[in-house]
C-alpha cells in the first residue's frame, strides 16, 4: 500500500496542528483549503476527536433560566 492510500486514512501529526490552527479560525472550510484531500465530514469529526469548537459557537443557555450572551 503506497503512503498516499494510507494518509488519506490516518491523520498525520502535521495535519493535526493544522486543524488545531486553522479550525477555530474558519472551520472545516478554512481547513479543507490545506487539506483538500480530507471531506468536510472528516474534517468535522477530527476537530471534534481533538476537543475543538467551531468558530462562533458558545455554550448553550442555562436551564435554570439564565441565557447565554450574545
Amino acid at each position: 500500500m503506497s503512503a498516499a492510500v494510507v494518509s488519506r486514512y490516518f491523520w498525520r501529526t502535521t495535519e493535526d496542528r493544522l486543524v488545531q490552527r486553522e479550525y477555530p479560525l474558519g472551520g472545516a472550510k478554512q481547513v479543507a483549503r490545506h487539506l483538500p484531500h480530507r471531506s468536510l465530514g472528516s474534517i468535522y469529526e477530527r476537530a471534534a476527536l481533538l476537543g475543538l469548537r467551531r468558530p462562533g459557537r458558545r455554550g448553550r443557555a442555562s436551564t435554570h433560566g439564565e441565557q447565554a450572551n450574545g
